[in-house]
């Protein structure tokens, strides 16, 4: 993987502000969107499930979306982090 995965939901309120970002950044990525099928929906859980960065996020009862897994398999949640990401 060479560029930056975004998982979103079009539902979410949060992935329209992160996408706005991502542009203002001219941050070139993937897209997958959880919700249009049974297999993007495992690949985003399988992702959630399984990294220490959802943690907070499922505790607050949050799902973690949007998502950005970057090439290192880090994982971006907040928009305000991808500025320092990105820079």
């Amino acid at each position: 993987m060479t560029k930056p995965v975004l998982f979103f939901a079009h539902l979410c309120p949060d992935t329209e502000p992160f996408v706005a970002e991502l542009a203002r950044l001219n941050v070139d990525y993937e897209t997958v969107e959880i919700m249009s099928s049974m297999a993007n929906f495992k690949c985003f859980l399988k992702l959630r499930d399984n990294h220490p960065a959802f943690e907070q996020a499922k505790q607050n009862g949050y799902i973690g979306i949007p998502t950005l897994l970057l090439a290192d398999e880090r994982v971006v949640l907040d928009k305000d982090e991808l500025s320092s990401v990105f820079k």
